[in-house]
């Protein structure tokens, strides 16, 4: 049977009018991942902005996305693409991300504890940052700054540590409550923790040793 040059060419568009849409529902099922794993990390009320570069291999879809290490927003940044518990692929993307973050109102030195009044939530665009979670008001406030911030920058994770709220060797007032009786005595922390962190505690005078809930600062509530 003789094929003519119509019908080859009539032929060859029709491949490539089946062929385009697989190629946008592909883009738009690895964006979809890619948007998802941005929302994962700073909240499903960010805004997120995907800029496909590429996807490998590139008939890929109905993957879930994770970020490779490396990769920081507003920069072209792998992401590996996964079909249940096995990598399929990878996808390299631009990501723009507008959410909230805190930020300090003043310039705030190393080691400082952060004032409620010292920093405020703002909405914008993120810069060049890595893609890691951004710490809330409740572990910015009452934090130690790890280096000093300058006004107006974002802070990330790292950037401030929680103070402990007894360290080792510490005195602390320690509260033992036996039904209606409740005695306080004075003890010193074998532990360094948070509130409602479990610790050991030595009392002075009775010298022994228990276990006590931090309850506060420098307070302690012996476990029965």
């Amino acid at each position: 049977m003789r094929t003519t040059p119509g019908l080859v060419l009539i032929a060859a568009l029709s491949l490539l009018g089946t062929a385009r849409p697989r190629a946008a529902e592909t883009g738009a099922s690895v964006r979809a991942a890619v948007t998802a794993a941005c929302h994962a990390i700073f909240g499903k009320e960010s805004e997120v902005e995907v800029t496909l570069g590429m996807v490998v291999p590139a008939d890929l879809g109905d993957v879930v996305a994770t970020v490779a290490p490396g990769g920081r927003v507003a920069q072209p940044s792998r992401f590996l693409l996964w079909r249940g518990t096995r990598q399929v692929g990878y996808a390299v993307a631009t990501v723009e991300v507008v959410t909230d973050v805190m930020k300090p109102q003043r310039a705030i030195a190393r080691d400082e504890v952060v004032e409620a009044s010292a920093v405020a939530m703002d909405r914008g665009r993120l810069p060049s940052v890595p893609f890691l979670r951004l710490p809330g008001r409740d572990e910015v406030i009452g934090a130690s700054a790890r280096r000093a911030l300058a006004a107006g920058e974002p802070i990330l994770n790292g950037l401030v540590a929680e103070v402990p709220a007894v360290r080792t060797g510490e005195t602390v007032q320690a509260r033992l409550t036996r039904g209606s009786l409740e005695i306080h005595a004075r003890a010193v922390a074998s532990g360094t923790g948070r509130i409602g962190d479990v610790i050991r505690v030595r009392t002075i005078g009775a010298e022994r040793v228990v276990a006590a809930r931090i309850t506060a600062p420098g307070t302690v509530e012996i476990q029965p």
